[in-house]
């Protein structure tokens, strides 16, 4: 394999994990923002809250 060949392949590997890299930044952005997704997780953080909330007072009654 000559040098010009191994220079090509790293470039062109370079590109390619650049194009990944920048891709997979995209998706992670555009899913940070997602309202359903945080309305969702605060739909389950209120349901886990209110189990808690049910699920203390016979723990201290037990006692």
């Amino acid at each position: 394999m000559t040098l010009l060949e191994l220079t090509a392949g790293i470039v062109v590997m370079a590109i390619i994990g650049i194009g990944m890299t920048s891709g997979a930044q995209a998706v992670m952005l555009h899913y940070q923002t997602d309202t359903v997704r945080q309305d969702l997780r605060q739909y389950g953080n209120n349901i886990m809250r209110e189990i808690v909330r049910e699920l203390n007072p016979g723990t201290k009654n037990r006692g």
